[in-house]
């Protein structure tokens, strides 16, 4: 029997077991090893993600269950060194096969343990890393309790000047490098002086905490991707960067007083100039000084220059600096997201900023504002970014936005965490026809409209209703109701899903989810689309921007 003649329910347990969790888990790899005896066309598939990616863990790890320690069987010498991919190790049809490592030791008390012997296993297969494109290092501290196995403190030593040096030199053809250090002591800068002396001229992507950035300006000419988690309270860390060739930039926990001066290449003028950038993201502290901000912001006279951006992302509270405020981009976007608080729209509604194809609203505090004004001011912002796809979230339930004063036609997306009536919701589905996926978290049916009244009449029967000219794909509605009203969103919910023909998600409580299936099953002759609805219970996923 050929694979696509099998029927739906087998292929979709056969999808659901090959797509299992994590890329880089333990278990998701011993699945795609059992995958590849199905056929050799499945081989030829999966072998390049199998034997690809070497996953290195030192230590002590949590499992996905996060109760019990997971402990490595697999490598007699180093029975704290966990290979997820240990066949890699000896057969030699994989070795040319290896692109990644990333390697996860354990720090305990500001020490570091396990990287030597990491480097021990490593150089006993060195002839494969030629082929390396990453090297990923996470150091992340490891919290003590009474399950911590107690040789550890006995097997390993802490990092060593040596190994790091050894290490380096096992990977000839990197191009991309992720050091991040949390809540640990790291010899940041001989790392960073050892990787400048092997890689300055081939460096391209770099992922590093404000520790490992002193000694970045001697081969920051090349790199193209750059990406900083942790830039603290101060900018003296920040040496100068080459603006010239970065492509994607990515700053996180920035400062309010940041001028953006440690990017060096400016023209005439004086104005910092990315002329290759594709991306930009910038994550504002949460903490800031206002009067400081404002102070630098005022002695900064030059705009700061984008070419070719295509995507900006702003989070956080950027306080009077903020980036909208002191830049010229020469050019449309293509995505344009902006997170925080009120004053955040504020600003961007105020300042000149530019046309975006898609554009994501994320409010998270009201900064004083009414929810009228905030509408109208939803509405400007979409007005002057003449986009074709608008998502608006308001991730917090004391910020509501009426959907009969907004004025946005190309909303896409729409998430209200505050209590909405049954009615605002069918304002939303007849005054939106580009609205696509609705949240609602707390649904109210003290009124519902008397439309929805033939449902639980079953008067609809002999006429069926027309379905709404609307593109709605995905709902997620969380009732608060209960009793006599539950009746009351059956039948509300039943009349909107009948109405809607483009439907293929919905989520619903719990206290409702078994009466709407009763409906939906009884009048299912009269709505062909019914089939494709999918009925989550109480405990679905709630996505991560709704």
């Amino acid at each position: 029997m050929e694979f696509n003649e099998l029927v739906g329910d087998i292929l979709v347990l056969v999808y659901e077991y090959s797509s299992y969790e994590s890329e880089l888990s333990i278990d998701a790899w011993k699945r795609k090893l059992e995958l590849l005896k199905v056929c050799s066309h499945w081989r030829q598939l999966l072998v390049s993600k199998v034997y690809g990616d070497i996953v290195v863990r030192i230590g002590v790890e949590n499992n996905r269950r996060g109760r019990h320690w997971l402990m490595n069987n697999w490598n007699n010498g180093y029975p704290n060194v966990v290979f997820t991919n240990a066949s890699l190790m000896t057969s030699n049809r994989m070795q040319h096969m290896a692109r990644n490592i990333y390697i996860y030791p354990t720090c305990i008390y500001n020490h570091v343990y396990g990287i030597d012997e990491v480097v021990k296993v490593l150089g006993m297969y060195s002839h494969i890393w030629a082929t390396i494109n990453t090297i990923s290092i996470h150091i992340s501290q490891m919290r003590i309790t009474e399950n911590t196995p107690r040789f550890i403190f006995d097997t390993f030593g802490g990092l060593a000047r040596d190994v790091t040096g050894e290490m380096l030199e096992m990977f000839p053809s990197a191009k991309r490098f992720c050091l991040t250090n949390k809540s640990c002591s790291f010899n940041g800068d001989y790392l960073f002086k050892k990787i400048a002396q092997s890689y300055s001229g081939q460096i391209s992507q770099l992922v590093s905490d404000r520790g490992f950035t002193k000694n970045i300006a001697e081969f920051s000419a090349h790199l193209t991707h750059l990406d900083i988690p942790l830039m603290g309270k101060s900018t003296k860390y920040i040496p100068k960067i080459y603006a010239a060739s970065l492509k994607y930039l990515r700053l996180c926990e920035v400062p309010q007083n940041y001028s953006w001066k440690c990017f060096a290449g400016t023209d005439a003028s004086g104005s910092v100039c990315f002329p290759n950038l594709k991306a930009l993201e910038v994550i504002y502290a949460t903490r800031f000084n206002a009067p400081v901000a404002k102070r630098k912001c005022r002695h900064y006279r030059h705009p700061i220059k984008f070419f070719s951006l295509q995507r900006l992302g702003i989070e956080g509270r950027p306080g009077h600096c903020c980036i909208l405020e002191c830049s010229k981009f020469f050019g449309p976007l293509r995505d344009l997201r902006v997170a925080g608080p009120a004053s955040n729209l504020k600003t961007l509604a105020e300042s000149s900023m530019p046309q975006a194809s898609n554009v994501t609203l994320a409010v998270d505090e009201k900064s004083g504002l009414a929810d009228a004004s905030l509408a109208s001011m939803l509405n400007g912002i979409c007005k002057k970014s003449n986009a074709r796809a608008t998502s608006i979230y308001a991730k917090r339930s004391d910020i509501f936005i009426d959907p009969s004063q907004l004025a946005c036609f190309s909303l896409t997306s729409l998430a209200i965490h505050a209590p909405t009536d049954v009615r605002q919701l069918m304002v939303l589905t007849e005054r939106f026809p580009c609205l696509e996926r609705v949240g609602l978290r707390s649904v109210t049916f003290n009124h519902i409209p008397e439309n929805a009244l033939l449902v639980r009449s079953g008067a609809f029967i002999q006429q069926p209703l027309q379905p709404l000219d609307t593109r709605i794909r995905s709902m997620y509605l969380k009732f608060s109701c209960y009793g006599d009203l539950a009746q009351n969103a059956n039948a509300c919910m039943a009349y909107l899903l009948l109405r809607t023909s483009s439907l293929r998600q919905f989520a619903a409580d719990a206290h409702v989810f078994s009466a709407i299936g009763d409906i939906i099953k009884d009048y299912s002759p009269f709505y062909r689309h019914l089939e494709d609805i999918e009925f989550l219970n109480v405990n679905f996923a709630w996505p991560d921007e709704f």
